[in-house]
């Protein structure tokens, strides 16, 4: 059977639904998603097939093959090969209904078991917190708490993706971030701290927890993501060793806990060395994503293509050529992600 991979990277909006969505309709649902569908021509492997929304530009495709990329064995949602086993981004309800409708094969965890490991709320009780943390269950809370101390602080959303549901402010919450606890929701409240190393690790849990690798993350004096780091982890880690070997023994039972609850699949964990009072210390598990991320990809397209070297993977604004298509029916995307390597 065919292994047919679809990134889903609608994940958020998806968990986010009352009511489901046609795939092809979240596919297309931002720029975002519709350009990285086409991430795993990246890293799949060979013989391996990827379904999209819509077919790129020969002009893409010949570019991506220059690059040593495999660009053969791309479906339309509406003609998969089949039979198929598809490979998801994260779980999905509305793939898991067109690949049984087209002849393929998925399974997907509980869908309430992932929204709970997922939410921001979950990764805050899964280990030591910041100093002067806080869970809130109401606007007047939150804003109580921000007036407590000084200095700047940071809420999060409970389904907030790649900092989007992130809001930094100082002694009171501004009154838009009321919409942050509509429906009952949950913010994560956190001062903001001088981030020294930030870094992430993959994993993949069936019958057994299986670590795959750790990347390092750069990040902006704002906390916004700059890119992603994958290779040799004593290079990578050489100052930071025990920062992962604490890490990680932190997350194994905490994985563990995470399995019994049914939970199968990828998971990628960020964690960050910080200062507070003078002293360096370690916030084991920031956020944890029930699904493939950035630095998984980081990781395979490293370990299949450059297996030598220190790869940096970036997403950002910028008029350079990268890997993904510039534009699709004439529409362009306003990021390129970007491959390049660093001296270690």
């Amino acid at each position: 059977m065919t292994t047919t991979h679809l990134c889903n990277t609608f994940f958020e909006e998806e968990l986010s639904l009352v009511n489901p969505l046609p795939l092809g309709t979240l596919l297309k649902s931002s720029p975002i998603s519709r350009q990285l569908q086409y991430l795993p021509l990246l890293y799949r492997k060979k013989g391996e097939r990827v379904a999209v929304s819509e077919f790129p530009s020969l002009a893409y495709l010949r570019e991506l093959e220059a690059q040593g990329f495999q660009t053969e064995g791309l479906d339309l949602l509406e003609h998969p090969h089949a039979p198929f086993s598809l490979e998801l981004w994260g779980a999905s309800k509305s793939a898991l209904a067109w690949a049984e409708l087209h002849g393929g094969k998925v399974r997907i965890p509980p869908w309430d078991i992932v929204r709970e490991i997922h939410s921001k709320v979950y990764s805050f009780a899964a280990a030591d917190s910041i100093p002067q943390s806080h869970l809130f269950l109401n606007f007047e809370e939150a804003n109580e708490w921000a007036a407590s101390f000084e200095g700047p602080k940071v809420l999060k959303k409970a389904f907030g993706v790649s900092g989007s549901g992130h809001l930094r402010i100082e002694n009171s919450v501004p009154e838009s971030a009321r919409s942050y606890f509509a429906h009952g929701a949950s913010v994560v409240g956190e001062p903001w701290v001088e981030r020294l190393f930030d870094f992430s690790t993959q994993w993949e849990v069936q019958e057994a927890v299986h670590y795959l690798g750790a990347t390092v993350l750069q990040t902006g004096a704002k906390g916004a993501y700059l890119g992603t780091l994958a290779g040799d982890e004593k290079k990578l880690f050489s100052d930071h060793a025990r920062a992962l070997y604490e890490h990680i023994e932190l997350c194994r039972p905490l994985l563990h806990r995470i399995q019994k609850m049914g939970f199968f699949g990828n998971i990628g964990i960020d964690a960050f060395v910080y200062l507070w009072e003078g002293k360096r210390r370690l916030r084991a598990v920031c956020e944890i994503n029930a699904r493939k991320t950035m630095g998984w990809a980081a990781l395979e397209i490293q370990k299949l293509h450059f297996p030598d070297r220190i790869l940096r993977l970036r997403y950002e604004k910028t008029q350079e050529k990268g890997v993904l298509p510039a534009d699709l029916d004439g529409k362009a995307f306003p990021k390129q992600l970007l491959l390049d390597f660093a001296n270690y």
